[in-house]
């Protein structure tokens, strides 16, 4: 659902990306039509780091109701700071592809996190997890004394087992 929904979104980003531009720069001296066309050139990165942050994020929340975040940072960590950054850096810089290069390299570290997380997702054991996160939630609402079969007015909170 998550590459859907940002799919259609990168399909509105790309259809607009010669009007987008001009809203912020206006088009009243070479200089700000020449910075909407540079803009304009970003457009499809930016589609493409869109679906790329969705289905990360999608992942993402997977990861977390599984209680793995840690491994999630990890990826986080490795993508960004030792593939995407040191790639910025001779693409754009070293081998002279400026903004362009940069920009480009980002969205190859977007898309690594997204890999990553898929992995992350795809090893882990929802079972399991599943049953230590049942194991760890050990409250249930115990009923008000007052007999009027409403459970869910004014109950303690009581440590017993959860049932199933």
């Amino acid at each position: 659902l998550a590459a859907i929904e940002s799919c259609a979104l990168a399909v509105v980003l790309l259809s607009l990306q010669r009007v987008v531009p001009s809203w912020f720069t206006g088009r009243v001296d070479k200089t700000a039509r020449s910075l909407a066309g540079d803009v304009t050139h970003t457009f499809f990165l930016l589609a493409v780091y869109v679906c790329g942050d969705a289905i990360s994020t999608a992942f993402g929340g997977a990861i977390t109701g599984a209680g793995r975040q840690c491994h999630s940072a990890a990826v986080v960590l490795v993508c960004y700071f030792v593939v995407a950054l040191p790639l910025a850096y001779v693409v754009g810089v070293r081998w002279h592809f400026g903004f362009m290069g940069i920009i480009s390299m980002m969205v190859i570290g977007t898309w690594a996190q997204a890999g990553g997380n898929a992995l992350i997702v795809l090893r882990t054991d929802f079972q399991k997890e599943s049953v230590a996160a049942t194991d760890r939630v050990q409250w249930r609402v115990v009923s008000s004394k007052d007999g009027d079969g409403d459970d869910c007015r004014s109950g303690e909170l009581e440590l017993g087992p959860v049932e199933l």
